[in-house]
C-alpha cells in the first residue's frame, strides 16, 4: 500500500507532469511535514516499474540511475530480480 504523496505523484506523472518535477515538488512537502506524520519517502513499487521500464528500452544502468535518484546498486539489484 502506498501513502497519499506517492499516490500523487502516480497521478501527476500519469497526467504528464515531467516526473523529475514532481519528485522534487514532493520532496519538499515531505521535508515540510517530517515529524509530523510518517510518509514512506520512495515509492518502491513505482520506482522498480520506472527502472524496468527503462531498462526494457535499453537505457544504460547509470542513465537509470540517476532519472530515478536510485544507487546503481539498487538499479542492479532491481534488474538482478527481473532475470
Amino acid at each position: 500500500m502506498s501513502d497519499p504523496l506517492s499516490d500523487a505523484l502516480r497521478e501527476l506523472i500519469r497526467a504528464g507532469v515531467a516526473p523529475l518535477v514532481c519528485r522534487r515538488v514532493l520532496g519538499q512537502v515531505r521535508a515540510r511535514w517530517v515529524g509530523q506524520c510518517y510518509i514512506r519517502a520512495v515509492d518502491r513499487e513505482l520506482r522498480n516499474a520506472e527502472i524496468q521500464a527503462a531498462l526494457d528500452a535499453g537505457e544504460p544502468l547509470a542513465t537509470v540511475s540517476k532519472r530515478v535518484q536510485a544507487s546503481l546498486h539498487t538499479v542492479r539489484r532491481v534488474r538482478r530480480k527481473w532475470l
